[in-house]
């Protein structure tokens, strides 16, 4: 049957040239549509944060909050290995992150990108617990440890002037979303990607993980605003002498905050 009544012009043509079979005619239904996106998840099922108040100077995070953040781990000349960098896992199979996370130019000689860690809260506890206001114990489930089997470094990726900055590391298997781990939402419609986020308020959360040196044992979380992108790029000519692109775009918060709660290649 019919799903409505009075069809158009247009949906007439589309339905004689679907006509098919002899006798009892049939319609030929088209294949379905793919994914170009490459399967990213669309909310309700990505960016899911338990409703916390939300504090400018930052904070450590509740053990649920920011479920997406990841960091990096390199095998070292040593013998040893490090969690340094962070990402986010942007559906089951693939995290982003920084170029100068990945790239073997920017990384020290001795060092090799190895894995993934997802669930992470305490760097310095196996399975992570915290008591709320009322004194009932959340422990989350155990962390996880993924190879990675592809890294994907961006092929305009310049050192010198930090364009295209970014990667995606595809996981040797697919990730199980709980509470503590599952993707956060990309922007990828056009309102969101081509928005002025100038004045906008928006979280940061991370260890302070950079390439080389981690800064504090528990998930922090800070609020930064979105700042005007023609001075933001005055400012990096003056002190850095790196020329920032229309596509790239600026926040800041309180001196130090920035930094010390966020990580490098982490998610704003």
């Amino acid at each position: 049957p019919l799903v409505k009544d009075n069809l158009s012009a247009r949906e007439r043509n589309f339905l004689a040239k679907s006509v098919c079979g002899q006798g009892n005619r049939q319609v030929c239904c088209p294949d379905p549509p793919t994914n170009t996106r490459g399967d990213l998840p669309l909310p309700p099922s990505c960016g899911n944060i338990p409703l916390k108040e939300r504090i400018f100077g930052g904070s450590a995070t509740d053990i649920d909050e920011f479920p997406w953040t990841a960091l990096l781990i390199y095998a070292k000349g040593s013998g040893g290995e490090g969690l340094h960098c962070g990402a986010s896992l942007i559906n089951d199979r693939y995290v982003l992150t920084a170029g100068h996370c990945v790239s073997k130019r920017v990384l020290p000689a001795h060092w090799r990108l190895t894995g993934v860690r997802l669930g992470e809260w305490d760097l310095e506890t196996q399975n992570d617990c915290k008591f709320d206001s009322k004194g009932n114990k959340l422990c989350s489930s155990p962390h996880i440890n993924l190879n990675i089997e592809e890294e994907i470094c961006h092929p305009l990726y310049d050192v010198r002037t930090q364009t295209y900055d970014i990667a995606l590391l595809r996981l040797q298997e697919r990730v199980n979303f709980n509470a503590f781990t599952s993707p956060i939402c990309l922007p990828i419609t056009t309102n969101s990607s081509a928005s002025n986020y100038e004045g906008v308020t928006m979280d940061i959360a991370g260890w302070g993980a950079t390439e080389t040196s981690n800064s504090s044992q528990k998930k922090l979380k800070a609020l930064v605003r979105g700042e005007n992108l023609e001075k933001c790029k005055a400012k990096y000519r003056t002190y850095t002498r790196i020329e920032l692109g229309n596509s790239q775009m600026c926040a800041g918060g309180e001196k130090s905050i920035d930094t010390c709660r966020g990580d490098s290649g982490g998610t704003l």
